[in-house]
């Protein structure tokens, strides 16, 4: 398992509080599964090989003890939503520059 703590997510989300042991690539394939693209569109938006998702696909649900990306989607969103919820989406983007 990694101790990485991986920083808030492109969302502005911050899941270092949630003990998944993914990693900050992880978390962010994880989010774009969440947005319902499929591995040639995820691949595309981050410049990488689908054979590359392939293999963070296969290590978030192994991580996580998932058999399929829905199930991890729906995780996703779950704790996205309670840290919206809960006031613990990062506001960083929302500070002025100084």
């Amino acid at each position: 398992m990694s101790l990485e703590t991986p920083p808030p997510d492109k969302a502005g989300l911050n899941f270092s509080a949630v003990p998944l042991g993914l990693t900050a690539r992880e978390i962010e394939i994880l989010r774009l599964i969440a947005d319902d693209l499929s591995n040639w569109e995820i691949a595309r938006d981050l410049t990488i090989s689908v054979n590359t998702v392939q293999s963070h696909v296969s290590h978030l649900l192994g991580k996580l003890g998932f058999r399929s990306r829905h199930q991890a989607a729906d995780l996703y969103r779950q704790l996205a939503s309670n840290q919206s919820a809960c006031g613990h989406a990062d506001d960083t983007k929302h500070r002025p520059n100084h």
